[in-house]
């Protein structure tokens, strides 16, 4: 399991990295004839994060993180699809600004979740304090 973790954290990286460069360049004005290759890595972000929740429902690692990871790959490529359509006009740069916020969170979600994986929870027993 650590190193299928270890792939999927790198290809959320690089999805990520990818992902960030591509926006900054439509942002610019630049490169959008590669809104298909943006969407297709967003898609391959989540589907990572889809994984990273599968692992973390089946070792029962931390389950409400899991369940926000889930919400977030979800609402992810929702919001990507749908952004378009929200708020146009003079105002519309504050949902361009959301979308960075939500696609950075994804990552980081991800990657939280895949250190949690791979780093076992410190076994503290009841009662026991500062020595």
């Amino acid at each position: 399991m650590k190193a299928t973790v270890i792939a999927t954290r790198v290809l959320i990286s690089l999805s990520g990295i990818s992902l960030l460069i591509l926006g900054i360049l439509f942002w610019l004005g630049y490169a959008l004839a590669y809104l298909n290759v943006h969407m297709a890595l967003g898609l391959v972000l989540v589907l990572c994060l889809l994984l990273l929740v599968v692992l973390g429902l089946s070792t029962r690692v931390s389950t409400g993180l899991t369940l926000l990871v889930l919400v977030w790959s979800l609402l992810t490529p929702a919001f990507g699809v749908l952004q378009m359509r929200l708020l146009p006009g003079e105002y519309h740069w504050l949902i361009r600004v959301l979308h960075l916020v939500i696609g950075i969170a994804a990552v980081g979600l991800g990657h939280i979740l895949a250190k949690r994986l791979v780093t076992p929870e410190p076994l503290v027993s009841p009662g026991a304090g500062p020595a």
